[in-house]
């Protein structure tokens, strides 16, 4: 009996000291994987994809539409073919969402544009822009005016309408632009209305039908 009793002291006294060893060093030749999560968060600071939404008015500088585009172009070349670079790649659609709806609502249709095509860059083939894409295209072609000045003459009585046109999409402005109403313009893509209290024109955006008021300041 006092042998067993021995013989379990001994057992437990080891199991103790066992218990009392250090975790073993991981081996620093060892090189762990970052996590989807990880891989996500990277993409996602080296495209800018979640900075904050630009106000209203603001426009897409050129650099940063290339480097957008490299970003997930270059994302999904290299995460594109394993199961964790997919999850990366769907976390970093799911920000790239949130740009698209930001830029909606303050109706910045070049960054509508440009989030589109990325997305489109992560998801080959998806669908789920498209429609977006094209009806921002739409929003973006609609011609700027400014400088307005509105000039009658006494004799004739015809008015004359100087005004410079930026057309965004292009990125081209036609200056001191002479326009009549009644008149359609398919280059600038509008047409004059009419002339408000020799004030303020009201014209037309001939690709959807679209009016608005331009007031001479």
């Amino acid at each position: 009996m006092r042998i067993r009793l021995v013989t379990v002291a001994i057992l437990l006294l080891a199991v103790a000291a066992c218990g009392d060893k250090p975790p073993p060093k991981p081996d620093p030749t060892v090189v762990v994987p970052p996590t989807p999560q990880e891989v996500a968060q990277t993409i996602i600071a080296d495209g800018f994809f979640d900075l904050a939404t630009p106000p209203r008015g603001k426009r897409l500088t050129t650099t940063r539409a290339q480097h957008v585009k490299k970003t997930a172009s270059s994302a999904f070349r290299t995460h594109g073919s394993t199961p964790e670079g997919k999850e990366a790649l769907d976390i970093v659609a799911r920000q790239i969402d949130s740009q698209v709806s930001g830029a909606l609502q303050n109706e910045l249709w070049d960054f509508v544009i440009l989030y589109c095509e990325a997305y489109e860059a992560l998801k080959p083939g998806s669908p789920r822009y498209t429609t977006t894409k094209a009806e921002a295209e739409i929003e973006l072609r609609k011609p700027v005016l400014s400088k307005l000045q509105i000039i009658t003459d006494i004799d004739s009585g015809l008015t004359t309408i100087l005004v410079d046109v930026l057309m965004p999409f292009e990125g081209v402005v036609f200056e001191n632009q002479r326009l009549y109403v009644g008149d359609e313009y398919p280059n600038l893509r509008l047409k004059v209305v009419a002339v408000l209290n020799g004030k303020a024109i009201r014209v037309q955006y001939l690709e959807t039908g679209d009016e608005w008021v331009v007031e001479r300041k």
